[in-house]
């Protein structure tokens, strides 16, 4: 707690408004040992004393709250498939997953709302990882919407429009005969408008084709694929594609009305080609100046000329981090940093320069 304490008094000093994560894939193993994590109902009143406990030590300070960072992959590919922490592989167990981190991220909505809010004053929402899902001809448009539900819109439909799943959703699962966990009247009355603004990690775009549902490699009627022409990264899953930010916050206006409920972009961001290791940093990293003007200007377009409420962005990262399960071998950031060196020395990449000033000046040059 004084480590917490500490660096948010600093950074209030510092005249920066701040945003909080509650959960950002980091479990307690206890947790996990004790009822399995986000597959024991268990974890929706923990999660809500959890964020309780936050906002009486730091909500005087704080003014955004996030209560969970892409729960589609803490349960996708931390239960699911069992690729990332807690490394659990249970298959459609990870229904049970998602189904609870919506339960929870209400609980604590609903707890900040009834006894903090009034004399607090902050806001809480989600962040959600979302592509923006490009139908490859006007007859796969179907098939892009399917895409949406299944990868965002489970949690934003359920939370900023009816509180329940969405109907294809619900319909596929059916004829495929898996279960999904069914919300009571009283949570789906709850989970409706359950947040005050959408956060979201948005990196690249995927083009979407149409394919027989239940075939075994695309169980849901889709399937995508990249450009070939498109800039990639040093991330497998990671191709540079700007419009696609536009396009998808016009969806998101569109969609659940960003007047009422106001976009906040909390990571974006490219990751190295493998260039630059402890020995040998790379400073001069042009390429993802060119990343960050095309996201950003287009961002800028959908604010200025399409009128989309957008009230934050957050470049990721500031620095080169630990990146999941792949650890310091995929370089994100803006600084670069020296994992060899005890003391973790960093040095600005030609990005921290150019990102510096289009914070300070809040410019931009135009991105087509």
């Amino acid at each position: 707690m004084t480590y917490y304490n500490y660096l948010i008094d600093q950074l209030v000093l510092s005249d920066i408004t701040l945003t909080v994560t509650l959960f950002h894939y980091d479990l307690p193993q206890d947790l996990q040992n004790a009822y399995e994590g986000w597959l024991g109902d268990k974890i929706v009143e923990d999660f809500g004393d959890y964020a309780r406990i936050c906002f009486i030590l730091f909500g005087d300070r704080v003014k955004y709250w996030i209560t969970i960072n892409e729960p589609q992959n803490i349960a996708d590919r931390g239960y699911g498939n069992g690729q990332l922490a807690p490394g659990v592989s249970c298959g459609d167990c990870k229904w049970t997953a998602r189904h609870n981190t919506i339960r929870a991220h209400t609980e604590a909505y609903l707890i900040y709302d009834k006894e903090f809010r009034i004399f607090q004053n902050g806001f809480v929402g989600i962040t959600l990882n979302v592509n923006w899902n490009q139908p490859i001809t006007s007859s796969d448009s179907e098939s892009a919407n399917i895409k949406n539900a299944f990868d965002f819109e489970y949690w934003s439909d359920t939370i900023f429009l009816d509180g329940d799943y969405p109907e294809t959703v619900k319909d596929i699962l059916f004829d495929l005969n898996i279960q999904l966990p069914r919300f009571t009247v009283e949570e789906i009355k709850a989970n409706s408008g359950a947040a005050d603004f959408l956060g979201v990690n948005h990196y690249m775009s995927s083009l979407v084709g149409t394919c027989e549902i239940n075939n075994n490699d695309c169980p849901f009627g889709f399937w995508e694929t990249v450009c070939s022409n498109w800039p990639t990264s040093g991330s497998f899953w990671l191709t540079s594609n700007p419009y696609g930010m536009r396009r998808l916050m016009n969806y998101f206006d569109r969609k659940y009305n960003s007047t009422k409920y106001p976009i906040m972009i909390t990571e974006n961001g490219i990751s190295s080609r493998g260039n630059g290791t402890d020995k040998k940093p790379e400073l001069d990293d042009y390429w993802r100046i060119e990343f960050f003007h095309g996201y950003i200007g287009q961002l800028h377009r959908a604010i200025v000329e399409d009128g989309v409420n957008v009230i934050g962005y957050t470049a990721w990262s500031m620095m080169d981090n630990f990146e999941w399960d792949h650890g310091y071998s995929e370089r994100f950031g803006l600084m670069w940093t020296n994992f060899s060196d005890p003391l973790r020395s960093i040095y600005k990449k030609k990005s921290a320069h150019w990102y510096k000033n289009v914070v300070t000046t809040n410019t931009i040059e135009s991105s087509n």
